[in-house]
């Protein structure tokens, strides 16, 4: 029976793993992935239960009151819809999924042998090192490194996506880089971060920095925080050179204060508040954003750019894109969950001693607040079935470690 337990989380392990190491470059494959991954744990969850069968308890717990307030968020936001039908067929084809993803990890963190948790996490590196080298490479190849590439080895990533799988690579990578107490996989740390710095300075991504810096930070409060105002202090400095040797570095830092530079948001988010400002309990509907932008209530001015017309679909702020289709009832759940997980996790980090176990657990936590601090220029936590998807499995995941931890203390 251990054995056949090992080999089925192994099974389903590799399954999320390829999703993981899919997703960015193909839209059915990462799709298709997901779906057997999803599909995996429930066998593996029904295997488990015939084994060992738990009657189910609906207790007074935080994962109860959860999912109630969750349900009743949805549902008020789906009734209450302007058009009750797109939201419904946006929460099955997108937010049963995201469920699924949370439930998904969540059975791994706090189920699965330290043995498949520490194959997850290390084959994670394994996919960063892929990702950065491959993005280093591909830059490498350019006679001008031109700076916004978007390819990784020569592939594509979806919706130009790739500065967020950087930032968030770059975080949890960094995790393992200063705990020196993990074996040889900490070099995978040394070359992930050395290799994802580069590629997030050549690609200029604005939004990347504060959510590369925030992962950062994230990860060195929870590592050392007397080394924290050091750290504060070379980000700073950095910050100062790169200004003095970069021109257009120089620029784009001196970009952030001008709200003319971000011309092709400021409409979108306008309006948003304006669709916030209609419903503002229930908000207008799952999913429909994309559709009331379109209509003449909402569009932007005729100034706006025609190029961002058909791409700017979605507000490109998670925080005000929530507000403007769930409400407040929305807003308050998002807010609610994701308060009590950071607290959590603090309890969780102090009182872990296995070292590998805790630095997994930070690192998963950082991908999480660089997820919280891109949302600010992003609506990707809630759109993008794979790459909202990744998020909430990470979510799940480090959920169940923190599970696991409670349970075993």
């Amino acid at each position: 029976m251990t054995y056949l337990r090992y080999v089925s989380e192994f099974f389903i392990s590799a399954t999320f793993l390829y999703f993981l190491f899919i997703a960015p470059y193909s839209r059915r494959g990462g799709k298709s992935a997901l779906i057997v991954s999803l599909c995996a744990i429930w066998v593996y969850g029904l295997w488990a239960y015939v084994r060992k069968p738990v009657r189910p308890r609906f207790g007074r717990s935080f994962a109860f009151y959860s999912v109630a307030f969750c349900a009743v968020s949805c549902a008020a936001s789906v009734i209450f819809s302007h058009d009750p039908y797109h939201s419904q067929k946006i929460f099955a084809s997108r937010y049963v999924f995201f469920m699924l993803a949370v439930w998904s990890g969540y059975v791994m963190g706090k189920d699965f042998s330290k043995r498949s948790i520490m194959f997850f996490a290390y084959a994670l590196l394994v996919i960063a090192s892929y990702m950065a080298i491959g993005s280093s490479s591909d830059y490498s190849k350019m006679s001008v490194f031109e700076p916004r590439l978007w390819t990784v080895w020569g592939r594509y990533t979806s919706f130009n996506m790739l500065p967020l799988y950087l930032v968030y690579f770059l975080s949890f990578s960094y995790a393992f880089l200063i705990a020196w107490g993990n074996g040889y996989f900490k070099w995978f740390g040394v070359v992930n971060c050395v290799f994802l710095c580069l590629d997030i300075l050549w690609q200029q991504c604005r939004s990347a920095y504060p959510a590369a810096f925030a992962g950062i930070l994230f990860v060195q409060y929870f590592k050392s925080k007397k080394i924290l105002l050091i750290c504060l202090i070379l980000i700073i400095a950095l910050i100062v050179a790169l200004s003095a040797i970069s021109t257009s570095f120089r620029t784009q830092v001196a970009e952030y204060g001008d709200m003319n530079q971000w011309d092709n948001r400021l409409p979108l988010f306008k309006s948003a508040l304006r669709i916030f400002a209609d419903r503002p309990i229930t908000g207008s509907g799952i999913g429909m954003f994309e559709k009331l932008i379109r209509t003449a209530k909402y569009e932007p001015p005729p100034d706006f750019m025609p190029m961002y017309r058909d791409f700017f679909i979605h507000t490109h702020n998670f925080y005000l894109e929530t507000l403007a289709e769930t409400g407040l009832l929305g807003a308050a759940f998002f807010i609610t969950i994701f308060t009590v997980f950071f607290i959590r996790l603090a309890k969780a980090v102090r009182s872990i001693t296995d070292e590998t176990i805790r630095t997994f657990l930070i690192g998963l936590g950082s991908i999480i607040a660089v997820y919280l601090v891109f949302g600010i220029t992003l609506s990707i936590i809630t759109v993008g079935l794979n790459e909202s998807s990744m998020f909430w499995l990470f979510f799940g995941l480090a959920w169940g470690l923190i599970k696991r931890e409670e349970a075993h203390g």
